[in-house]
């Protein structure tokens, strides 16, 4: 995080502390200083200022200091049961579990579910954190930058930024960035997300991140930077860390070959491939059932579409919050009218996080999508109805029907590399997601160039 360009990270370790605790700072001082390694701090700036104490460090706390051994409690709509036996096993899955539900509630709703649980274990939860979650002052934290540890920016208050809204990210970005530039003379314009797993951060925050003055950010997912930064595009701002292991012996694999060349074999197994090519073993299994039948000629109809009748495109899938919304967003990109639905889903409801992060790499924004039920009523005269599975064409979902409609599966569309069953990514790899998305968006091209029809016209 030090260098000031890529070639000072090429072969290079970098140390990274999150949250800003006084034990990390402690650590740092005693070990890292001395030896003159570089350590790197990601500071949430409301817990630095006194103003609060991490989410997820509560509930740490309320729990091992929980006298009870089973706790009852009703989280929103969730009956939970956490047995707190004394041991420290049990105790550190239930804290894990704990934090789980409520991770991706919006921040009022994270207050209430923590407040649920102080009064479950009869606790009163202290307004300034315990001497075990005590956080570093500012002026340590000059001090140590005096003495070549640099500090980034870990949010304004740790809440999971999944969960909160547009205009509330981008305050967390800018407002934490701006309390750093304010007490450092050096901070890191290296962001880290709270939490940092797959599902925690979206594309918008690839958008975000640098008009709020970032030019990298790391994530909590384990790997290493394969190629220079400069030539990645998105993904100096989804850069992976490993945690470090309790075993000495594990580090030194870390950060050796033998770690580089396990990821290379990982690649190559059955499982990964059927993980990065099909999504599981269950979409292997329906892709081989759907093509099988297509090869008998079940599925011909989805291929013939009357081209000249073609109005709009709509997509469906399953949820409205990764296919479909996506390949809406590449249909309008080259120009042609295009609606898309979800058969069963919850209308308003954002795209998918990975699903959101992946298109933009692709080079797609489809960060304001928000989920659209299917209705008949909503179809017009000239539609084409894409969908990304048979059972999305299956005449249940079109009873009332009232206007001239065709039907189609997306992966027939395309003269070659016919994919009668596209699974849906939800939940699978990100490699997974990244041939989803990429065989959508090469095949929605492809419409628009094998068609020579100006749909819409």
């Amino acid at each position: 995080m030090h260098g000031e360009n890529d070639s000072d990270m090429i072969n290079t370790v970098a140390f990274t502390f999150d949250d800003g605790y006084q034990d990390q700072a402690d650590l740092i001082r005693e070990v890292f200083v001395p030896m003159g390694v570089p350590a790197n701090m990601f500071l949430i700036t409301d817990f630095v200022d006194g103003k609060t104490w991490p989410w997820d460090a509560k509930i740490n706390w309320l729990i091992w200091n929980a006298p009870r051994k089973l706790i009852k409690m009703t989280v929103g709509k969730a009956e939970l049961k956490l047995d707190l036996d004394g041991d420290e096993q049990q105790r550190r899955h239930a804290s894990r579990m704990f934090r789980n539900i409520v991770k991706y509630l919006k921040p009022g709703e994270m207050r209430r579910a923590i407040d649920v649980l102080a009064a479950a274990v009869e606790i009163s939860l202290p307004a300034v954190p315990p001497a075990c979650h005590q956080p570093i002052a500012w002026d340590e934290a000059r001090t140590l930058e005096s003495q070549g540890v640099r500090f980034g920016s870990h949010s304004v208050n740790h809440y999971v930024f999944s969960s909160l809204d547009y205009d509330e990210a981008v305050r967390q970005l800018r407002d934490s960035r701006q309390r750093l530039l304010a007490e450092l003379k050096y901070p890191l314009a290296t962001f880290c997300y709270p939490v940092g797993g797959n599902e925690d951060y979206t594309g918008r925050e690839l958008l975000a991140l640098p008009e709020a003055g970032y030019r990298l950010a790391v994530t909590m997912s384990p790997g290493t930077v394969q190629k220079p930064l400069c030539q990645a595009k998105q993904e100096q701002y989804t850069i992976n860390r490993y945690s470090l292991p309790e075993v000495i012996e594990d580090f030194f694999q870390q950060i050796s070959w033998i770690e580089r060349i396990k990821d290379e074999f990982r690649k190559l197994s059955p499982m990964n491939y059927i993980a990065a090519f099909y999504g599981s073993k269950s979409g292997l299994a329906q892709a081989f059932r759907v093509t099988v039948n297509y090869r008998l000629g079940k599925y011909k109809k989805y291929k013939q579409v009357n081209w000249l009748k073609v109005k709009r495109l709509v997509f469906v899938c399953k949820g409205n919050v990764c296919r479909s919304p996506f390949a809406e967003s590449v249909a309008k990109q080259c120009g042609l009218p295009a609606a898309s639905y979800g058969l069963v889903t919850n209308p308003g409801t954002a795209v998918n996080p990975i699903a959101s992060r992946i298109a933009l790499q692709l080079g797609v924004d489809m960060t304001e999508h928000r989920t659209k039920k299917f209705n008949v009523e909503e179809l017009e005269d000239g539609d084409l109805i894409i969908g990304m599975e048979p059972s999305h064409c299956e005449s249940h979902w079109y009873a009332g029907v009232r206007v001239d409609v065709q039907f189609a599966l997306l992966g027939l569309l395309k003269s070659v590399n016919k994919k009668p069953y596209l699974h849906d990514p939800y939940g699978l790899s990100e490699s997974y997601y990244y041939y989803c998305l990429s065989y959508i968006q090469r095949t929605v091209s492809a419409i628009l160039i094998s068609t020579r029809v100006n749909i819409g016209a």
